[in-house]
């Protein structure tokens, strides 16, 4: 029985982890591909048609570097893909992008250089939030939040420089408690808890392999 629990809380931290998270790099595949989708007829009219019945995207320019310009691009049949600012090629200030079927699907601003930084959140399709918290310099900071597909809680925690960092919860998709624990640099360490998904106590399992200094820097 104890090896059975030794092998559950991976997979439940595996099922938990692909809910919902959104890292930066996939951030940077999207914001690509908004970068090269052709604009309706690259028609300046047809974009400000398409872009007009949204809230404006808030920006103060005159905090921006020269030369910084507005970005929107659609999808083929006219949709809004993206929105933001661009310098050099590059995204910076505050940024949107939507779904195939126009519901938004994620908003956050980029440092000049593709770096992601403050608060961003994503949506499902279905506008269901699916993830919610900050990045500094391209990498995750601070509590982080992430839901399933059909809105209930996926995984709480904290992030330090990219790497979860301190107390973790996780839950199955019914809402009920998984497990919960702590990391240290991405490594589950001490005692972690962990419950069925009718929310009865299974065996505590405990990480007494913490990794060293010499192995973080390593890494």
């Amino acid at each position: 029985m104890r090896l059975s629990l030794l092998a559950l809380l991976p997979i439940l931290i595996a099922l938990t982890t692909g809910c919902g998270e959104e890292r930066s790099d996939d951030l940077m595949r999207q914001q690509s591909n908004a970068s090269t989708v052709s604009a309706v007829g690259k028609d300046s009219a047809a974009l400000k048609a398409v872009f007009s019945d949204l809230p404006a995207l808030e920006a103060d320019l005159d905090g921006f570097p020269p030369g910084t310009k507005l970005h929107q691009s659609t999808y083929e049949d006219g949709t809004p893909l993206a929105e933001g600012y661009l310098n050099n090629g590059k995204p910076i200030g505050p940024w949107r992008y939507w779904h195939p079927n126009g519901v938004l699907a994620r908003s956050g601003s980029f440092l000049g250089g593709s770096h992601p930084t403050g608060e961003w959140k994503t949506w499902s399709s279905n506008g269901i939030r699916i993830s919610h918290g900050s990045y500094e310099n391209g990498l995750e900071v601070g509590v982080w939040s992430y839901w399933y597909a059909n809105g209930s809680p996926s995984m709480k925690g904290p992030y330090y420089l990219g790497e979860r960092h301190g107390s973790w919860k996780h839950w199955h998709p019914g809402g009920v408690h998984a497990a919960e624990g702590n990391y240290i640099r991405n490594h589950q360490a001490g005692m972690w808890h962990q419950w069925d998904i009718h929310g009865r106590p299974l065996s505590d399992i405990e990480y007494r392999m913490v990794p060293t200094q010499a192995d973080l820097e390593a890494r």
